[in-house]
């Protein structure tokens, strides 16, 4: 017998987006497969380039090595990490705050430097597993 694998709502904040994801591949990839598709912005998928960047509001997930010039320790403390070395564990509240995402929003603020501080809409805590 055998059980159909674990699914994971995903709610983009500042899109009011909510998807439901399989959890076995990386964040960047399940959102491409759902309605969300590009609510975060693709880059390079490799962890360096920082363009989706997001900060995980509540959830548990595991993450990846991530470039310390795009997310330092300090930023991965606070809830900053790249979509694309993402794994959720649980169901995940995230917001989109990459180099690139004030341009692709239904919400753009053409004013606003991406600094990849929190933006409003979103509220809540991360936790966070590593693996290495």
């Amino acid at each position: 017998m055998t059980t159909a694998p674990k699914q994971f709502h995903i709610r983009v904040c500042n899109t009011g987006q909510e998807v439901a994801v399989a959890g076995h591949r990386d964040l960047l990839s399940e959102l491409g497969l759902t309605t969300a598709r590009g609510a975060v912005v693709e880059g390079c998928r490799g962890g360096g380039c920082g363009i989706c960047r997001v900060r995980i509001v509540s959830g548990r997930y595991s993450c990846g090595r991530m470039s310390k010039a795009e997310v330092t320790d300090a930023e991965r403390a606070e809830g900053f990490a790249l979509a694309c070395k993402v794994i959720a564990e649980t169901d995940l509240e995230i917001e989109a705050v990459g180099k690139r995402f004030f341009c692709k929003s239904r919400y753009p603020d053409p004013g606003r430097e991406v600094s990849g501080r929190s933006q409003p809409g979103c509220k809540g805590s991360k936790t966070e597993t590593e693996t290495t």
